[in-house]
């Protein structure tokens, strides 16, 4: 059951964030049914407890605009609360909670505790790409943008096939507005590595516009 909640839950996530909202909220049904059989077997599990959190927040999150219909009704916090749950039992869901919380830390603007928890969490994975990403994002976000492409660059010396590095080290620049020239060249060098249509590279020409 497990197994199966979490493959329900990104197909219902992915579906969500491309519009297919009726498609996405039927495999996220599917996978709150899985997690709830997985925590009837084994109620002291924290894997189910983080996909059912993760279900609740997210799905309130985007249909937050319904919240006024009775069965679209605001669960953030009793999404929170459980993935608040998952991350103290610890376990193998344990770090994983531990992401999932700092990213909705940040979509709700809390910069300063996403900044403090990468730390702890990049020293005892200093290769995770994710968390250093977001970190990154996040020092972007506070206005400490020298931090912010160090970050992005460490990400690209890792892995220079993460071509989103160079577009958000570019976007740092521009947002700086200390040097308007390399910020452009590196969101070109970004669009011309990226060809495939989507929303960063959207967003990647539609800072270019702004800097001409």
């Amino acid at each position: 059951f497990l197994i199966a909640g979490g493959i329900l839950g990104v197909s219902a996530f992915d579906l969500s964030h491309r519009g297919e909202w009726f498609r996405g909220l039927r495999e996220g049904v599917l996978a709150v049914h899985a997690f709830r059989r997985s925590l009837q077997a084994d109620p002291s599990g924290s894997d189910p407890l983080l996909g059912l959190g993760l279900y609740e927040y997210w799905r309130s999150h985007f249909t937050r605009v319904l919240s006024f219909l009775p069965f679209f009704r605001d669960r953030r916090r009793e999404g929170r609360g459980k993935i608040r749950t998952a991350v103290e039992k610890g376990g193998v869901a344990g770090p994983i909670a531990e992401v999932a919380e700092a990213f909705i830390d940040f979509k709700e603007g809390r910069y300063g505790p996403v900044i403090r928890w990468a730390g702890d969490f990049l020293n005892r994975f200093p290769k995770n790409v994710i968390v250093r990403m977001l970190r990154g994002e996040a020092l972007m976000e506070s206005g400490k943008y020298a931090e912010a492409r160090d970050d992005f660059q460490k990400i690209l010396d890792q892995d220079p096939s993460l071509t989103k590095g160079y577009f958000l080290i570019g976007l740092a620049y521009a947002r700086e507005g200390k040097d308007k020239e390399r910020a452009r060249k590196l969101i070109r060098d970004y669009l011309e590595m990226e060809k495939t249509a989507g929303p960063w590279r959207d967003k990647a020409e539609e800072v270019l516009r702004t800097l001409r």
